[in-house]
């Protein structure tokens, strides 16, 4: 992936929380992802099989260390 574009297709008849993704990489046709925003991001950031859109395999994975006293 080289830049990708993503928005919500907002619609006055419909709660934006159920506002599907739209997408696209470069100049491509915008795509219709069923999936909410937080559901896109962390495809983005972790699903390497997200394909055109992941960058799963250029970040580390999240990890997390507990605080000790």
């Amino acid at each position: 992936m080289t830049a990708a574009e993503f928005c919500w297709a907002a619609d006055a008849e419909t709660p934006p929380e159920d506002w599907p993704v739209v997408a696209r990489e470069e100049a491509d046709d915008w795509q219709l992802l069923t999936m909410s925003a937080s559901e896109c991001l962390f495809r983005v950031l972790t699903d390497a099989t997200f394909e055109d859109y992941t960058i799963a395999d250029m970040v580390d994975p999240p990890f997390f260390t507990p605080y000790e006293a």
